[in-house]
């Protein structure tokens, strides 16, 4: 289960350091740069689509036999960078890639509720969190490695997926659904559902301009090879790892609404500091404080929406929550370009840094209430 969610950050932030490259490949095609950015984010848009419809159809027939069909694709659509020479052609492949993300998303976090409960639930999100993430270590720095070789090259790490299939067949077996009786969800589960997956959105809206943005932003600073963006990007999943081990106890000691406002707050600092960078080493030290915010943010998402959840309706919010994730990844670079280009990259992550400061104040104030209310 741990090596299946891995799958999930490959979807993007393993060709990153590609961008620069492919964009001037195929600069005879007018706005390859915007293109190019697409061929990273435009899965998301398809796991925002296709998320919803798995996790309703999970709901009804099961997990498991989606999951290999999903995998397999999976490695497919992923790898048909490799081949294929035209830019369009390469934008479908990943949205298919997409497609099967949000899947393989969406079952993934449903089995973490189906197989565990209480504690042992809590610890476990939390241990998805850092096995992504480090797995995002080695699939980032890979990209990186082998962008250097040929841009080509790191489309073929999705030919991962088809070396743990037959682990995934052996070991998941399918979670028995006890249905309860309550048909519908009361109005404050449901009215706090829909802040988390705001929540998500937002979170992921901003976060991502790391991945689509900081390679350009590196060639302004003169930091021309693509495994320096590779390693910065490695360093903030590294630090994203850390937190998410540690998710548990922060839980415990803050509560969901506080865990949120640690986590802007981190986001938000780290890229303010990103913004203020004039070399490669404040850059690291921006991308490690933004990574320890975003190993909060997702367990505590995951966590909240299946504590929420009642059992028959568990892969249908985690669907929506996945769908408010990616969907935020894909808006990204079409929200932040026109500013980009208008201003620069500084000061796009320095004004997005200051919006997630406001976000932690407003958590706070509402962490603040909600444990006055509960003490009263």
């Amino acid at each position: 289960m741990l090596l299946v969610s891995s799958l999930t950050v490959m979807s993007g932030a393993t060709i990153a350091p590609s961008l620069p490259q492919m964009a001037e490949v195929f600069s005879d095609i007018p706005n390859s740069e915007f293109l190019s950015k697409l061929i990273l984010t435009i899965p998301a848009l398809f796991v925002a689509i296709s998320a919803p419809f798995a996790g309703r159809f999970i709901d009804k027939y099961g997990r498991l036999k989606l999951l290999y069909v999903a995998m397999i694709v999976y490695a497919i659509a992923g790898t048909s960078g490799y081949y294929l020479n035209d830019l369009y052609q390469l934008l479908v492949g990943r949205a298919v890639l997409g497609m099967t993300v949000g899947t393989i998303m969406t079952i993934g976090t449903a089995l973490v509720g189906d197989y565990y409960e209480g504690d042992a639930r809590q610890k476990m999100i939390g241990t998805v969190a850092a096995f992504t993430a480090i797995g995002g270590v080695v699939f980032v720095g890979l990209g990186g490695f082998l962008a250097d070789i040929n841009w080509r090259a790191p489309f073929l790490v999705y030919f991962f997926a088809l070396a743990i299939l037959p682990f995934a067949f052996y070991s998941l077996k399918e979670p028995v659904i006890e249905r309860e009786k309550r048909e519908r969800i009361n109005k404050p589960r449901h009215h706090m559902l829909l802040v988390i997956f705001a929540t998500g959105f937002l979170m992921m809206l901003m976060f991502y301009m790391l991945p689509v943005q900081l390679p350009f932003f590196l060639k302004s600073l003169s930091i021309e090879k693509n495994i320096m963006s590779g390693l910065a990007l490695a360093v903030a999943i590294t630090f994203g790892a850390i937190a998410s081990v540690l998710y548990p106890f922060t839980k415990n000691l803050l509560g969901y609404y506080w865990v949120y406002a640690v986590a802007f707050l981190l986001m938000g600092i780290g890229f303010i500091v990103v913004s203020q960078a004039s070399d490669f080493n404040m850059i690291l030290v921006g991308m490690s404080i933004s990574g320890l915010g975003l190993g909060n943010m997702l367990p505590n998402s995951n966590l909240w929406v299946i504590e929420l959840s009642i059992p028959e309706r568990r892969g249908r919010n985690i669907g929506i929550l996945t769908t408010a994730f990616f969907l935020g990844q894909f808006l990204s670079p079409i929200l932040v370009q026109p500013f980009a280009a208008r201003y620069t990259l500084a000061t796009s992550f320095g004004i997005s840094g200051i919006l997630m400061v406001l976000f932690a104040i407003v958590f706070l104030i509402f962490g603040g209430i909600r444990r006055s209310a509960t003490a009263n």
